[in-house]
């Protein structure tokens, strides 16, 4: 899961690159600010799109090796609209301070947060039973808080804006049910704000 990990970063840190040269071209008058948005838009539908895709492959591989069996990609596309690509590139553009920085992590926030959907998405026609999050390097404090538990599958992952951690099925045995009981570990029974969700669509995305 680590090879995923880095790869998913890779992906991001290549996708902000680009968008960031287009944000350039447009302050030095190379091409118009509609322009700008619109091509940043593409060059983020094509980052989710990749994402997703590798975000399937990834998952395939890690039940795969689990069960013990070949487990197929099931075809996963990206859960991001256009709509949201395009508004992560203007709400960018009206954000106080250094515009090209702001530019720079609304990219790479909106290419990791597509795969980290996609992820999720195949864990549910995966029929994966639970998870523990994978820290992405460099992980945030309250990431490495979370860090350990173990959740059920329908569960979604908490993510702040440009958090590149990944989600891990765990405890798959070659029927595809879970050996473990999808109970946090350090998270019994506590619903405490800001930890990974405990039902599906709680999901709290705060910059940090």
């Amino acid at each position: 899961m680590s090879d995923y990990t880095d790869t998913l970063n890779a992906l991001a840190t290549s996708t902000e690159t680009a968008v960031v040269a287009l944000y350039e071209r447009f302050l030095a008058g190379d091409i118009t600010e509609a322009e700008f948005v619109e091509l940043g838009t593409v060059a983020l539908e094509v980052a989710n799109a990749r994402g997703a895709a590798l975000a399937d492959l990834a998952l395939a591989t890690q039940l795969s090796v689990q069960r013990k069996e070949p487990v197929p990609t099931v075809g996963l596309s990206s859960t991001r609209t256009k709509t949201v690509a395009r508004q992560a590139i203007l709400d960018a553009l009206t954000e106080d301070g250094d515009a090209t920085e702001a530019v720079r992590v609304a990219v790479r926030a909106e290419t990791l947060a597509g795969a980290q959907d996609a992820y999720h998405e195949g864990m549910q026609e995966q029929g994966v039973k639970a998870w523990t999050r994978v820290l992405n390097s460099g992980a945030c404090k309250l990431c490495q808080d979370l860090a350990g538990d173990v959740l059920p599958g329908h569960a979604e992952m908490y993510h702040h804006k440009g958090c590149g951690c990944s989600q891990k099925p765990v405890g798959e045995e070659p029927n595809g049910n879970s050996t473990r009981s999808g109970r946090s570990r350090n998270n019994r029974g506590r619903n405490t704000r800001g930890r990974d969700a405990a039902g599906p669509r709680n999901v709290v995305t705060v910059a940090i």
